[in-house]
């Protein structure tokens, strides 16, 4: 069973920032590939291309199909970091690439870079959110080698990885 976000005191809202040579429906789809029930009003009256930029945003969003896709993707430990980088109390953003959702799948960015493509932004809300996201993102393998958010081996804030393999020290 994966955890939803939904009925768990967990609000997800999902947005991307569409510039003047965006298509909003691609950008729509992109999302949609990830969060299948995206429903989103807020670029009507938009054509391509535009002449300004404009935030297409929904909140009230599920999480299950993106950690499917993660677990799938073999990188729960990965989204556990990316989640956490900027977690206050009750509160975290992380990017992720939209060129990739495109593809249906999940990269994500290094903090302060932007990738061709743009990208989509997920923010969780919701109390004993550090909780919720380990819970999120557990798989088996943490019984061998447990993690926790900010443990020693979480990746570094410049997108460097930790290695926590004996012989890799």
């Amino acid at each position: 069973m994966r955890l939803s976000g939904r009925d768990e005191g967990i609000n997800v809202v999902v947005s991307s920032l569409c510039a003047a040579c965006d298509d909003p429906e691609k950008v729509i789809q992109s999302i949609k590939n990830i969060f299948p029930d995206f429903e989103t009003t807020t670029y009507e009256n938009q054509t391509f291309p535009s002449a300004q930029k404009y935030l297409i945003t929904e909140g009230d969003q599920n999480m299950s199909n993106f950690i499917q896709i993660v677990n799938d993707q073999r990188i729960l430990d990965t989204t556990m970091d990316h989640m956490a980088f900027g977690l206050s109390d009750r509160n975290t953003r992380f990017n992720i690439s939209r060129q990739a959702a495109a593809a249906g799948k999940i990269a994500f960015l290094i903090p302060g870079e932007t990738p061709f493509g743009g990208v989509i932004e997920i923010q969780l809300i919701g109390d004993d959110l550090p909780q919720w996201i380990e819970a999120a993102t557990w798989h088996s393998g943490r019984q061998y080698v447990p993690r926790g958010i900010g443990d020693e081996f979480a990746m570094r804030k410049d997108g460097e990885v930790r290695h926590w393999h004996a012989n890799d020290r």
